[in-house]
């Protein structure tokens, strides 16, 4: 289970990293998980 979550923190990390690429006017979605951490 904790290298699972290992996994997804990763994986959240890299969505994370990616987001500023991605249009936030065309993502609201971007916005709120940024905002969100």
């Amino acid at each position: 289970m904790r290298e699972k979550y290992k996994r997804d923190g990763v994986f959240k990390q890299q969505l994370l990293l990616n987001l500023p690429i991605i249009p936030q006017t065309k993502n609201p979605m971007s916005v709120g998980l940024v905002s969100g951490n």
